[in-house]
């Protein structure tokens, strides 16, 4: 028996969601060179204000390589499109996986059917899933160039799902940061089209210049070079697609795309705070810290990195914060603290500049708990 919508958690006019119109290009592209059903993972945030609650999708990840589609049915590459995830959220520690998107312009079907239900009411109820709403998109068609859309919203703590009114979606002319990039990965996979058991896709960080692949048969498929200039905020992105090669005891199948496909995309310009987390995001993780989590406060957007030291002295718990993401480099600033048994024994104020690292590693040292 296929749920209904049900009335909302909350009054609707105390939820508002925007969505980036690069993400409505993008679905209207992938609908237009397909006659199955197509779809990804949403990217956004979910902001908390004083009356609303404001759901922001900014991007989304397609479906990938190795999808099993059909004008009926879509199962994504679960795989890749973590990989992708993980990729982007390297760059971006505050993006969340906020749902799904998915189209039924194949088969005309005008609601959610009972399996897309059971789908997202397993997805917002599995305990990786981190964020309080699932949201939903559905595109049930193309009238004239543009697409007929609905939106659901699925929450961990209710039965059922709730129909989102029209005058609560709002469409913005914005764009992420790592748009080309995602724009990229899309073309590629589309391109790509593996059906084989021997698939596997992953992305995999280097040091600098990273390098980011998805394998097939531990051979690379796609492949992405990129390196992060703090003097000059931008990735610039290399992408080069070789046609996958088949073991001598594998059936061949060739691929949609028989050409080596290369590309270069150069990003628009991330805010310089952005890049700023990036570089700390990587260089705390490899520090080695015991314990270390990165947190972010959803009311305010706060960045925070917090770890555990064992010392002869005892056990110390230290936070090292920042201001909300997006900003100006004009007096930012990070604070560093030192807990013992939850007391404060010493903070440290940090200019978000290149000496960051050197003073951040002196304060430890000083304390022994580096």
């Amino acid at each position: 028996m296929v749920s209904r919508p049900s009335s909302y958690p909350f009054p609707p006019s105390q939820l508002r969601i925007v969505v980036f119109d690069t993400v409505i290009n993008r679905m209207r592209a992938s609908i237009s060179r397909s006659s199955t059903e197509v779809g990804g993972k949403l990217l956004g945030r979910l902001v908390q204000q004083e009356r609303t609650s404001l759901i922001r999708i900014e991007s989304y990840v397609d479906s990938g390589p190795a999808a099993s589609r059909s004008a009926t049915h879509l199962y994504p590459d679960s795989e890749y499109q973590d990989s992708v995830f993980r990729l982007i959220e390297h760059f971006d520690p505050s993006i969340e996986h906020f749902g799904s998107w998915h189209s039924h312009h194949p088969n005309g079907l005008k609601e959610l059917s009972s399996g897309d239900i059971s789908g997202y009411t397993s997805s917002i109820n599995d305990p990786r899933y981190r964020m309080p709403y699932f949201l939903a998109i559905l595109v049930t068609g193309v009238n004239k160039g543009q697409l007929d859309l609905k939106f659901y919203l699925f929450s961990k703590a209710q039965l059922g799902f709730q129909a989102i009114p029209e005058p609560n979606v709002d469409i913005v002319h914005q764009e992420h940061a790592a748009e080309v990039v995602l724009q990229a990965t899309e073309s590629a996979s589309d391109k790509v089209q593996i059906k084989s058991q021997n698939f596997h896709s992953s992305v995999r960080l280097r040091e600098e210049p990273a390098v980011a692949e998805l394998r097939h048969n531990k051979r690379s498929v796609l492949s992405f070079n990129f390196q992060m200039d703090a003097h000059k905020p931008h990735w610039g992105w290399g992408m080069a697609y070789k046609r996958p090669q088949s073991d001598d005891n594998e059936e061949k199948r060739p691929s949609r795309n028989s050409e080596p496909l290369t590309s270069a995309f150069s990003a628009q310009s991330l805010p310089t705070l952005q890049l700023i987390r990036a570089e700390d995001n990587r260089w705390f993780k490899a520090q080695g810290f015991v314990a270390l989590r990165t947190l972010r406060d959803s009311q305010t957007g706060m960045l925070s990195w917090r770890w555990e030291a064992i010392t002869r002295d005892g056990k110390f718990t230290l936070r090292y914060q920042h201001l909300p993401l997006y900003g100006t480099t004009r007096d930012l600033e990070a604070t560093l603290e030192i807990h013992s048994a939850e007391r404060l024994v010493a903070q440290r104020t940090i200019k978000l500049d290149e000496s960051r690292f050197s003073a951040i590693s002196s304060v430890l040292h000083n304390w022994g708990v580096m």
